[in-house]
């Protein structure tokens, strides 16, 4: 089984927005990317998903994880401590 997990993407709501000076939505979809090339059976997103905590940055995350809108996945645990 390949399993792909990617920790603490820190994503935000504006589409542009930077974290520590670094662009977060470009690289969570460019690990997602590369990553995606390896055809892994299972992903993991671990960590600080969202940096600022919105509803936008939750959002972005569920929408580039289903880009089609399907449902291809199940939160198991999710919290925000």
């Amino acid at each position: 089984m390949r399993i792909l997990h990617l920790s603490d993407p820190h994503l935000v709501a504006a589409d542009q927005g930077q974290v520590r000076g670094r662009p977060a939505l470009a690289h969570f979809e460019r690990a997602l990317q590369l990553g995606g090339a390896l055809n892994p059976d299972l992903m993991l997103v671990t960590g600080d998903l969202c940096q600022d905590e919105s509803w936008g940055g939750n959002a972005r995350l569920l929408l580039d994880l289903t880009p089609d809108g399907a449902v291809q996945h199940r939160v198991l645990r999710y919290s925000s401590i």
